[in-house]
């Protein structure tokens, strides 16, 4: 019995898990997360910033990484031999697999790509988001002063994700009541119907044990017959 009820039990949490607004809260024994080798958050190949840049951008691009478990790659190189930096920026993107946020420098063409990973948590980030991150890089770079654009891409990255953040809808226990109510109202129906073959099969069993076989009965039958035929003679 036990067993066939919980087997059973599977079929309302399956429902459950399509209703909710938000599957995190379909109780799961684990989830495997998508691994990706931690950034340097920043690879300075083509030696554009200082190292007082460099550490101010690491600290804070660590902050947001944590924050919004999201891995962000600054990389820089000194030329792209030719190839569109958009085409680079994708290619090298990879490396953070689906997850990240690349930024690619390149010193000589002095221009910015900016690659967006397709994690949920990019859903909400859209080109116009793509194009401040790259403006905030590449305004100071063309004028001169790449760490200041560093330091304005960093600031850019945080405001946006936080904003992304912000704009993400929640489920709260308002979302939650229906796909409840229809998750215990199923585990009552089915605990009603256990209940009732239980307790059916629990009656035929005891009818059975009740009842003596019919053998028995044609058995006895015959015995007592002869009997009473000479009592009356």
């Amino acid at each position: 019995m036990f067993a066939r009820f919980g087997s059973l039990c599977v079929l309302p949490w399956i429902l459950f898990a399509q209703m909710s607004w938000d599957m995190s809260a379909v109780p799961v024994v684990a989830a495997a997360s998508a691994s990706y080798e931690v950034p340097p958050e920043i690879n300075d190949r083509g030696q554009v910033f200082n190292q007082a840049a460099k550490r101010g951008a690491r600290k804070a691009l660590k902050r947001i990484r944590y924050a919004h478990s999201v891995p962000i790659l600054v990389e820089t190189v000194e030329s792209l031999d030719d190839e569109l930096i958009n085409d680079a920026a994708r290619r090298r993107a990879h490396s953070l697999g689906s997850e990240g946020i690349y930024i690619l420098l390149a010193s000589k063409g002095q221009d910015v790509a900016v690659v967006f990973g397709h994690n949920k948590a990019h859903g909400l980030l859209a080109d116009p988001d793509r194009a401040a991150i790259r403006e905030a890089f590449l305004g100071p770079l063309r004028a001169g002063n790449a760490d200041r654009g560093l330091e304005n891409g960093v600031r850019a990255i945080d405001t946006t994700l936080a904003k992304a953040a912000a704009a993400k809808p929640k489920s709260n226990a308002q979302d939650m009541v229906f796909p409840a109510t229809i998750l215990f109202s199923l585990m009552a129906v089915l605990l009603a119907l256990q209940v009732g073959t239980h307790d059916e099969d629990r009656r035929k069993r005891r009818r059975r044990s009740v009842s003596p076989p019919r053998e028995s009965v044609l058995q006895g039958g015959h015995s007592h017959g002869p009997g009473r035929a000479l009592g009356r003679l």
